[in-house]
């Protein structure tokens, strides 16, 4: 993924749309794309707003996290509870979200979903046939 456009060249943009320059003229004489000074327009004339947002990063769970102290309560309460369990009673409550965005939640606050230790391998199970024993028992 690309970087976004510098905040002094949207500054300047913006400048020329001030003065009455059209987005596509504007666009011209800053080497923009036509379609890039369009939307920098549009986005000027509805949000007043000139610079680049934040790229990347995770914002579909950050918005869970109004719900963070109800979710972590939740799993403190029932620590065997599933994810799909927890999105399950969050539907309930009129809060739309994924498995994967409370799963992310969950990280951030440094709770872990394993639900036992795992155990070393079994000494007295089988888990290969023994040498010579090929086919069927007879």
């Amino acid at each position: 993924m690309g970087k976004p456009y510098s905040g002094d060249l949207r500054r300047r943009f913006v400048a020329l749309l001030e003065e009455g320059m059209s987005a596509s003229a504007a666009g011209r004489r800053l080497l923009v794309a036509r379609s890039t000074a369009t939307r920098w327009a549009a986005i000027w004339r509805v949000e007043s707003r000139a610079e680049a947002l934040p790229m990347g990063g995770d914002r579909r769970s950050q918005a869970l996290e109004a719900h963070a102290t109800k979710i972590l309560a939740l799993v403190e309460e029932t620590p065997d509870i599933f994810l799909h369990e927890i999105v399950t009673r969050l539907a309930q409550e009129d809060v739309e979200t994924s498995g994967w965005a409370v799963g992310r939640l969950l990280a951030r606050h440094n709770v872990t979903r394993k639900k036992r230790r795992s155990l070393p391998p079994s000494g007295n199970a089988t888990t290969s046939p023994k040498p010579g024993r090929t086919g069927a028992r007879g």
